[in-house]
């Protein structure tokens, strides 16, 4: 049995309505104000240092000339702009080579170009069209075999916009939270002002088109571990008892896509060694998210909204996320609900095959099944998994050293693997336009054996081109009806 998958299409009411949202997002307005309130007001200090000592020169002007007290303004002012100097490039460290470039990157906030509303940051991904005309020369090139064409939407996969993840808990988690946040904040600004997206070499992810994401969540748990990363702790999540059963699966999604399945407890009897967090809520598109409140409004909370307790903490997400479903019975009716555990919806026709290939088209930042085939597949195997994310900060090669792809999640299509960080493939998506690459990958779910086929192409016409060509030589030339066993495959 043949399935082919296709990414994420959204009606175009649902694309306005999350374009709205987030034209108004709290947390996105917030990480604009802290990467500018930052840097601006270390400027300022510096300027106004500036200033004074100018004014003092200025004021001792007839004495400087006199040569009386000549040395009294320079000892005073001199050493005093030098120290906040000292102080700003402290804080710059490693961002900017010289004096230029932390000049353009003032201008460059005070300017029109730098973002202040959260669309100059944030932007979400639908597939091509061209996908679906695709299925047209696919199904006469697979003539006359079982194949079945799912796409990410009802009623195969059941799409949720997550907007942000309410914990709970310690001071210390807290106190870490907020320093990994301003921190965050910065470099997202200091990024976008280079326009570097991706590290040099091995392409490593620097910022995510989701603002947030995968990319924030797996560095606040990475930062909460902080120099314990060799040792044996665990974080370990527990829901609170007002978190219905749907949005629990979106949770332990959103979670397992962030975190080291190495390092990661939904049930669990013994504490020790382990990181105790308490999911409160997860929000979702229309939900009313909390916020934290000025002090002068606390007393009026109720009439303003929900607001956020002091042990807990409001984890942007800022993305959609797709399950699979399936049906269970419901007394003399079927009713249909999520399984994050299934690799694929439930398909009555599935259950009478072993072996299934499926092949899918495009990156992970639009093809949803594709990014939730990888996180079953991520949990399944653990440390000997050969596919990680490459937004998650566990899913370090260095860490693990059976991973040998990484697959985008946030950026445009893309994927990292062993030749691209050994510098034998470079300039993907500029020079290799022409070129695509296919990989595999084998996952068991009970009793079926599943062949995932990833089609990779360094533009988007050679992302059909490859999947057409893949089919038409398995299908035709003997020599590839032996499936390949190879991640790259040479068109």
């Amino acid at each position: 049995m043949k399935i082919i998958l296709n990414g994420l299409s959204l009606d175009k009411r649902v694309m306005q309505e999350v374009i709205q949202q987030i034209d108004d997002d709290r947390e996105i307005k917030r990480l604009i104000k802290t990467a500018k309130t930052n840097f601006l007001v270390t400027l300022c200090v510096l300027v106004v240092c500036i200033m004074i000592s100018v004014l003092l020169i200025i004021s001792k002007f007839h004495e400087i000339l006199s040569l009386n007290i000549f040395v009294v303004p320079l000892l005073i002012t001199i050493p005093t702009v030098f120290w906040i100097a000292a102080q700003l490039f402290n804080l710059s460290r490693g961002i900017f080579k010289s004096v230029p470039d932390f000049i353009k990157y003032s201008l460059y906030l005070l300017s029109k170009k730098s973002p202040k509303k959260p669309l100059d940051l944030w932007s979400f991904f639908i597939s091509n069209l061209s996908g679906s005309h695709t299925l047209i020369p696919a199904s006469k090139i697979l003539k006359g075999e079982d194949v079945k064409y799912i796409y990410c939407g009802q009623p195969y996969y059941e799409i949720k916009y997550v907007d942000s993840i309410l914990l709970s808990v310690s001071p210390e988690t807290k106190k870490i939270f907020d320093k990994c946040y301003k921190k965050y904040a910065i470099k997202t600004f200091e990024n976008e002002f280079k326009k570097t997206y991706f590290g040099p070499g091995n392409r490593k992810v620097l910022q995510s088109r989701y603002v947030f994401g995968i990319f924030f969540f797996s560095k606040f748990l990475h930062k909460i571990i902080g120099n314990k990363s060799k040792e044996n702790i665990k974080f370990y999540f527990r829901f609170s008892a007002k978190v219905d059963e749907n949005k629990k699966e979106y949770a332990r999604e959103c979670i397992k896509l962030s975190s080291d399945p190495e390092r990661t407890l939904f049930e669990c009897d013994d504490s020790t060694h382990t990181i105790n967090i308490t999911i409160e809520d997860i929000f979702v598109l229309g939900d009313e998210i909390p916020k934290n409140l000025p002090k002068i409004l606390i007393p009026f909370q109720r009439y303003v909204s929900k607001r956020i307790a002091k042990n807990e903490i409001l984890i942007p997400f800022k993305r959609y996320i797709a399950l699979p479903t399936k049906y269970i019975k419901e007394g003399e009716t079927d009713k249909k609900v999520v399984d994050r555990n299934l690799i694929l919806p439930e398909i009555p026709s599935l259950k009478n095959h072993k072996n299934v290939d499926i092949y899918s088209m495009g990156g992970a930042e639009h093809n949803l099944p594709l990014l939730h085939i990888i996180n079953c597949h991520r949990y399944s195997l653990g440390k000997n998994r050969s596919f990680g994310i490459a937004e998650n900060v566990f899913d370090d090669p260095h860490n693990y050293t059976a991973i040998k792809f990484h697959i985008g999640a946030s950026q445009f299509v893309y994927g990292i693997n062993l030749g691209v960080r050994h510098g034998m493939v470079k300039n993907i998506g500029e020079n290799n336009s022409n070129q695509a690459e296919v990989f595999r990958l084998k996952i068991k779910e009970d009793d079926i054996c599943y062949d995932l086929y990833s089609f990779y192409g360094y533009s988007a016409p050679m992302t059909r081109i490859a999947f057409l060509k893949f089919l038409y030589e398995i299908k035709n030339n003997s020599k590839t009806k032996s499936k390949p066993e190879e991640n790259n495959y040479k068109l």
